[in-house]
């Protein structure tokens, strides 16, 4: 009886393997249903071989090809992560307000804090390391509200940093400030991945103010005022992305400030208007961002032959200018 029971547990435990067998070799070859996107079907074709583990040296140029949808090339910047390790109090002993800006992002650049999110097939950058040293860019005051887990976790889900812009700003209490224009990296959440396999990284542009100050021998942060960049507004709504509707309608019609345009300029990132009114000449300078925004960054108004930065816009048109009033 005990021979007979156990030639029966052995025929079903081998009924059992061969049903596993079988379910695994249709799962194999079965075409699977794949998650709707777009109307069509997402599917993931990575390389499942061993030759996927081999990897190419990176220099710029292969760098750039992988890391730039857009055309614009980046600002060049004698800062990265590795010129600060080397000898971390050149942290304190910038000398120029762009330098600190220039070396905040260039340590940036390749950091990476991707606790949580997907946006490769391996380690990204320096990872976290990077960190602790940008953190030690910003001012005293901006660390006493900020700690360094608080600025770390700012950057949850960016794998990779590109500055684009850097151009000086108005400064309305002769203090020091810049716009500036990135580039990012950003991958989706794992726990989004599982739900949604058409989840993916992708590419966001910001831009923004910073102001600077001079403080222990060397410039820092004091603040970074960012805006994120749309490319569906302009295309269907409005009109202030435009630099001349911007003339036309506030400075001319509502503002009464102008009363002709006398000539347009476009060169490299700038689009420089120039106008009369009321027995002064005018220059305006509009900076053109990633998605085509024009966005006005200077006043000026000639003075004994040179064009000095002003402010002209009133309260409740501030925020047709970029500067540190619109954020105060």
């Amino acid at each position: 009886m005990i021979i007979k029971l156990s030639r029966l547990v052995l025929a079903i435990f081998l009924i059992v393997i061969a049903l596993g067998i079988i379910a695994a070799l249709v799962y194999m070859f079965i075409p699977k249903s794949q998650p709707l996107f777009l109307g069509g079907r997402v599917y993931d074709l990575s390389p499942k071989d061993d030759f996927a583990t081999h990897t190419l040296a990176q220099n710029g140029d292969y760098s750039q090809r992988y890391q730039r949808p857009s055309c614009q090339k980046p600002v060049e910047n004698p800062y990265n992560y590795q010129f600060f390790s080397e000898d971390p109090l050149r942290l304190d002993t910038l000398q120029k307000p762009e330098d600190a800006i220039l070396a905040y992002f260039g340590i940036l650049r390749e950091a990476a804090h991707m606790e949580g999110y997907t946006a490769g097939c391996g380690s990204i950058g320096d990872g976290d390391i990077p960190y602790p040293y940008a953190y030690e860019l910003l001012s005293s005051e901006l660390k006493r509200s900020l700690s360094l887990n608080q600025f770390k976790d700012s950057f949850s889900g960016i794998g990779h940093i590109t500055l684009l812009k850097v151009y000086p700003a108005y400064p309305p209490d002769g203090g020091s400030y810049y716009m500036f224009e990135i580039e990012v990296i950003k991958g989706s959440r794992d726990s989004e991945r599982e739900q949604d396999k058409a989840k993916a990284t992708s590419f966001a542009y910001y831009y923004g103010i910073v102001e600077n100050v001079f403080e222990n021998g060397g410039w820092k942060l004091q603040s970074i005022n960012i805006l994120g960049e749309d490319f569906l507004c302009a295309p269907y709504h409005g009109w202030f992305y435009d630099s001349q509707a911007v003339m036309e309608i506030v400075y001319k019609e509502n503002l009464k400030i102008i009363n002709e345009i006398t000539k347009t300029e476009r060169k490299d990132d700038f689009v420089y208007i120039y106008a009369k009114g009321n027995g002064k000449d005018y220059r305006f300078d509009f900076v053109v961002l990633t998605n085509g925004h024009e966005v006005l960054l200077n006043e000026n108004v000639l003075d004994n032959r040179e064009y000095v930065p002003v402010n002209l816009l009133p309260e409740q048109y501030k925020n047709y200018k970029l500067s540190i009033l619109a954020f105060r």
